[in-house]
């Protein structure tokens, strides 16, 4: 057991790797431009993940032990500034996400949306000054208090499970629709699906890791693995690949699939109507009576 465990926290250590992937993959799938639309905050996420890796890289490699803690502090303290953007981009476009796959209001949703971001940062900024200073030998602000950092992923469970409780019931409500519905609506709603699914699958394996942090923060006598990082870092990825169709903006792929199953059904029923008019009258007349009455016919 304890084999894995360190297996997983070395793992940990190259976690970036997963991250700049993730931005290959955007520019591969030219989703990598960015605006201030809540649709992109899942690009701004990876951009400030990327950063973050970066500097810690590079504090890593230009500090030894014999460097100051104040010196290895001050990269430690840039790269978590920069995560606590990301964790902001990542908890409101989640949050941004759920609202348009509740239908929410746009006010609402807009609300919702600054006021999760804004949380995040608040508390995260809240266990950067408990965590790090500036004083020999850095014993950090608040030492032996532990409630920003249970705060903090608290705050992010709640987000999580939020947002699994609006995807599953939308998937219920789904389920009952596509009872009914026509071959074109029901091949959208299966997209639809795809995407919430992605989102549904992101904010389970957060919640897991959450509730483990929480806990560990509480009683720091348990086993430390790090799977957070690792578990973040390909939701991430997850959360890249459905915000490419976004619920309620409908993507390309959404479209052309619309498009398509549209054009399919119009040139079936040409061609039907195209055969029932040139059929001979005889067999009109035939069906007419056996009770197949095409329904343009008299």
């Amino acid at each position: 057991m304890f084999s894995q465990i360190t297996w997983i926290n070395g793992a940990s250590k190259y976690i970036g790797l997963v991250t700049f992937a993730t931005l290959l993959v955007m520019v591969n799938n030219d989703n990598w431009k960015l605006n201030w639309t809540p649709k992109s905050l899942c690009r701004w996420m990876v951009y400030f993940d990327a950063l973050a890796f970066v500097c810690v890289y590079v504090g890593q490699s230009l500090t030894t032990d014999a460097t100051s803690c104040e010196t290895t502090n001050l990269y430690y303290v840039i790269g978590d500034g920069i995560w606590s953007l990301k964790d902001a981009c990542k908890y409101a476009f989640i949050v941004h996400k759920s609202c348009v796959i509740a239908n929410a209001h746009v006010r609402q949703r807009k609300r919702l949306t600054f006021v999760s971001a804004t949380c995040s940062l608040l508390i995260y900024w809240i266990y950067m000054y408990g965590a790090y200073s500036f004083v020999a030998p850095c014993p950090g602000n608040m030492e032996g208090v532990v409630w920003p950092q249970a705060l903090l992923y608290a705050f992010w469970t709640f987000v999580e499970i939020s947002a699994s409780v609006v995807v599953l019931r939308k998937f219920y409500s789904i389920i009952a629709q596509l009872k009914d519905a026509d071959m074109e609506h029901a091949q959208y709603r299966m997209v639809k699906v795809r995407e919430e699914f992605r989102l549904l699958i992101s904010c389970t394996l957060m919640v897991v890791v959450t509730v483990f942090q929480v806990a560990r923060a509480l009683n720091p006598m348990l086993t430390e693995v790090r799977i957070a990082p690792i578990v973040f870092v390909y939701v991430q990825l997850l959360l890249v690949l459905g915000s490419q169709m976004d619920p309620g903006m409908q993507s390309r792929e959404t479209q052309q699939l619309s498009d398509s199953i549209r054009k399919a059904g119009n040139d079936l029923a040409r061609a039907s109507n195209h055969k029932i008019s040139t059929m001979p009258e005889g067999l009109c007349q035939q069906r007419r009576r056996s009770g197949s009455q095409p329904a343009n016919l008299p």
